[in-house]
């Protein structure tokens, strides 16, 4: 039973993402507003304000396939150890752990 829950939860999950993905492009509705506020609404999910997503977003669109966003790959001078942890952290959903935590302490000291 476990596995099945497992399952729906994924299936669940990435269809928010991929939701709040179109929203944050602002391309599920043509109505902009309609667009942030379901985006806002579905961002509830992941504990994470549509506003800090699609900042995040847009700079990973102007950042992707460059050295600052190279987390999969590494060159001989990178350390291998620290883009191996990363690279299962994102794998293991830390990554979401991490943005809720990061934006609470953003809440709590705005001047970090």
């Amino acid at each position: 039973m476990t596995f099945a829950y497992g399952v729906g939860f994924s299936l669940l999950m990435m269809t928010c993402y991929s939701l709040l993905h179109e929203f944050a492009h602002d391309l599920l509705f043509k109505n902009n507003t309609a667009n942030y506020v379901g985006g806002a609404i579905l961002a509830l999910t992941f504990i994470f304000p549509i506003t800090a997503f699609k900042n995040m977003h847009q700079g990973h669109h102007l950042r992707n396939r460059t050295d600052l966003e190279m987390f999969d790959l590494y060159y001989p001078s990178d350390n291998k150890l620290f883009k191996v942890l990363c690279w299962y952290a994102i794998l293991l959903g830390l990554w979401w752990i991490m943005i809720a935590v990061l934006t609470i302490i953003a809440i709590i000291l705005p001047s970090i």
